[in-house]
């Protein structure tokens, strides 16, 4: 009797041994899904494949929590012109002072690529999907008025 009752408690320390290892490794996995899709700078959208707008000016107001900002799309019947900011306000500068940096690095590749598929630098990952973001709804206005 005493045998059984020794296998039997080992019996359920090994249980626990695997439950806590299988616990583990699916929190490695997770992790690792976690940290591998935000490492990515890379925003591509399928809408900008599309090679027709109606021409004009289309602007997106961008809610903050100090306010709005007005982003402004200029196109062309086949080409983006310009992507800016319509007077960017000097509170916003000091609260969000990656804005203006980071909006020029997407203008230069935007007008250059003629698409948005851009690689948004890694220190400034979040403002860059957050503006582009903004840019896509405009493109996509653009587009759904030339249809």
């Amino acid at each position: 009797m005493r045998g059984t009752r020794i296998m039997a408690l080992h019996l359920g320390e090994i249980i626990k041994t695997l439950l806590f290892v299988i616990a583990g490794i699916a929190i490695v996995i997770l992790l690792i899904n976690l940290f591998a899709s935000r490492g990515s700078g890379n925003y591509e959208q399928e809408s900008t494949a599309r090679a027709s707008f109606t021409p004009g000016a289309y602007n997106v107001s961008l809610q903050l929590s100090t306010g709005t900002v007005e982003i402004e799309v200029v196109v062309s019947e086949d080409r983006i012109v310009n992507v800016g900011f319509i007077d960017l306000p000097e509170d916003q500068q000091v609260f969000y002072p990656l804005f203006k940096p980071t909006m020029e690095i997407l203008q230069a590749s935007i007008l250059e690529n003629q698409n948005l598929a851009v690689t948004v630098p890694e220190d400034r990952l979040i403002t860059g999907q957050v503006l582009l973001s903004a840019i896509d709804k405009a493109l996509t206005q653009a587009t759904a008025e030339a249809e």
